[in-house]
């Protein structure tokens, strides 16, 4: 998790944060509130061993930044049941009473409702501590119980504690995470889908959302057979199958096993109960093991331009489908021609793949040329260098984001050349 916000940062605690630690929980100020008021007794090598066990799906402590500077903790354990009970320590006395639990909160809760697919959030506070059960009801947690003298402290001295929650459902995204694109009006069939779990299986853009505009001039009926070229992980299968109830050959090259392969796709499917409409094949584009004439749909999400830039691969792929059938792709290419060379934030940007990109004409014209479909639709995502720039976000909010650099390339580029290209044909 690395969840930012103007000047706060809460981002998994590591090894090198056992010495500050250390400090703060044996500090027995700083742990009063906890029951222990001379301190854990604890050393920064045991800290070490623990935090190396840390695990997202069990248990993970964090740490608080403000401008860098690290000023207390948060942790989170999965309690079962889509439960998650969490605790913070705002460590650093300066920074206390400022207004800053309430937004380091909101920023959790929405990390762990939104990203990390939890319905229920649970905590406790000692009876005295008011200021605490003040922010939790403002937030929206509902106490449930006192405990009167439901345990002792570390000087053996009776204590007393509330017990709150805060449904999944009674929370309101707070604005810290109103504009993440994984929420967009757009793409209300995507919306439902747990975001760590796309996360957890992207290889590129949200996949699920350029697999819903791709699908927009489709008419998808159930028992329809769809080719899902490219499909990675299988998720872009899923979502066909779940969606629109059609039977979807998911096919990958899978050129690396560890991060795409048949299992890993029929895996997703088994886990979204689609089994029955997903067949997963290793396939290459260029030789595909299907009868001619077998598809009547087939979709290429953010694959295409890979394998489909080479003279004969859309003729190829024409003779699987029935006469009558359409294929679709949608890939990232230039919003505007680069014939004065392409500029140094898009080299920095695509990197190696820098091959891989064209124009809208260019598509067109490749297709077109062929003379054996017609081209149905030929146009660009709206924004979709703001869609992409917002993907990158909330991965970065969710800690899952490899490439963070890229956010700035894309806000320098505003859609002059970074965007996202549609091509939807008939087949005569």
């Amino acid at each position: 998790m690395n969840l930012v916000k103007d000047n706060l940062t809460i981002r998994n605690a590591t090894p090198s944060d056992a010495e500050q630690l250390c400090r703060w929980w044996n500090d027995g100020e700083i742990m009063a509130h906890a029951g222990f008021p001379n301190g854990i007794g604890t050393t920064a090598e045991k800290i070490r061993a623990d935090l190396a066990t840390d695990d997202d799906k069990i248990h993970r402590r964090h740490v608080i930044e403000l401008d860098g500077r690290s000023i207390g903790e948060m942790n989170y354990r999965n309690k079962g049941g889509g439960v998650a009970e969490i605790g913070i320590k705002i460590c650093d006395f300066s920074c206390q009473e400022k207004g800053l639990g309430t937004t380091l909160l909101s920023m959790f809760i929405d990390a762990l409702f939104v990203c990390y697919g939890y319905e229920k959030i649970i905590l406790d506070t000692k009876v005295k501590n008011k200021r605490a059960q003040h922010v939790y009801v403002k937030l929206g947690f509902k106490q449930l119980r006192v405990n009167e003298d439901s345990w002792r402290d570390q000087l053996g001295e009776a204590q007393s504690s509330i017990d709150y929650e805060l449904a999944k459902a009674d929370w309101q995204t707070p604005v810290v995470y109103q504009n993440n694109i994984l929420y967009s009006e757009n793409f209300p069939l995507s919306n439902k889908y747990d975001p760590m779990w796309i996360f957890n299986n992207e290889m590129g853009p949200n996949p699920l959302c350029l697999t819903e505009f791709l699908a927009q001039p489709f008419d998808l009926k159930p028992g329809m057979r769809v080719l899902d070229l490219g499909s990675g992980k299988g998720i872009t299968s899923v979502f066909l199958a779940r969606e629109f109830g059609v039977q979807v050959y998911a096919a990958d090259f899978d050129q690396w096993e560890s991060w795409t392969s048949p299992e890993i796709r029929w895996n997703n499917a088994k886990e979204n109960n689609v089994e029955h409409l997903v067949v997963p094949i290793t396939a290459d584009a260029r030789k595909l093991p299907f009868a001619k004439g077998f598809f009547d749909v087939i979709l290429c999400v953010d694959s295409y331009f890979y394998y489909g830039k080479e003279d004969g691969v859309f003729e190829n792929l024409l003779q699987f489908l029935r006469p009558g059938g359409k294929i679709g792709m949608i890939v990232p290419g230039y919003m505007n021609d680069v014939l004065n060379g392409v500029p140094d934030h898009i080299k920095a940007f695509l990197n190696d793949e820098l091959w891989t990109w064209e124009t809208l004409p260019w598509w067109k014209n490749l297709w077109e040329k062929t003379g054996l479909a017609t081209i149905d639709v030929a146009d660009t995502l709206k924004d979709g260098w703001l869609f992409w720039q917002r993907w990158d976000e909330a991965r970065l909010f969710a800690g899952t984001n490899r490439n963070p650099h890229e956010i700035e390339y894309i806000k320098s580029d505003k859609g002059e050349y970074i965007g996202f290209i549609r091509m939807v044909a008939t087949k005569i």
